[in-house]
């Protein structure tokens, strides 16, 4: 949820380490914690600036679309049903939806989180069932989660490319 949070707040524009720390309250290790996950996964860019550290939000296209879908709701409380799970289930159900069972197979939790995700995206009418599958109904979810899915699929590429094996990667 922080991730969520943090990532709404630079939405609005660049922060510095220490000011985004405030604003999310909570200690500054904790938030730099937050910031490497973030970086990791190419949400954000963070620049050394003499003693300070600016954080933006990323170019990349996964960042953008969560800014739009961001901005198209900005008195929901996001971080409620985008955090844990829900990531997983849109990266995997986005493009062209997805059966329940496979998504209990790509998303690895327990089939009661996976429930409890499902409720919580369906409450927030991200998503739907339809003819067997779970399908994203919401445009600017679909698309954050398109681009998210695509995000981690480059990454898992760029880490494979380091290793002298032929491998096959599908996205979800």
């Amino acid at each position: 949820k922080t991730e969520i949070i943090a990532l709404r707040k630079l939405c609005t524009g660049k922060l510095t380490a220490g000011r985004l720390a405030e604003r999310l309250g909570a200690k500054a290790s904790f938030v730099s914690r937050v910031l490497k996950s973030l970086e990791e996964k190419g949400f954000i860019l963070v620049e050394k600036q003499e003693t300070s550290k600016i954080v933006r939000l990323s170019p990349a296209s996964h960042a953008q679309a969560f800014k739009k879908l961001s901005d198209s709701r900005p008195d929901s409380k996001i971080e409620k049903w985008l955090s844990g799970y829900s990531m997983d289930i849109l990266a995997v159900a986005s493009d062209s939806g997805a059966e329940t069972q496979l998504l209990f197979e790509e998303v690895d939790c327990s089939r009661t989180t996976l429930y409890k995700s499902l409720g919580l995206l369906a409450s927030a009418g991200a998503i739907s069932r339809e003819k067997g599958k779970i399908r994203v109904r919401n445009r600017l979810v679909k698309e954050f989660g398109i681009s998210y899915a695509d995000n981690l699929q480059i990454q898992v590429q760029k880490n494979v490319a380091r290793i002298k094996t032929s491998i096959r990667i599908r996205k979800h």
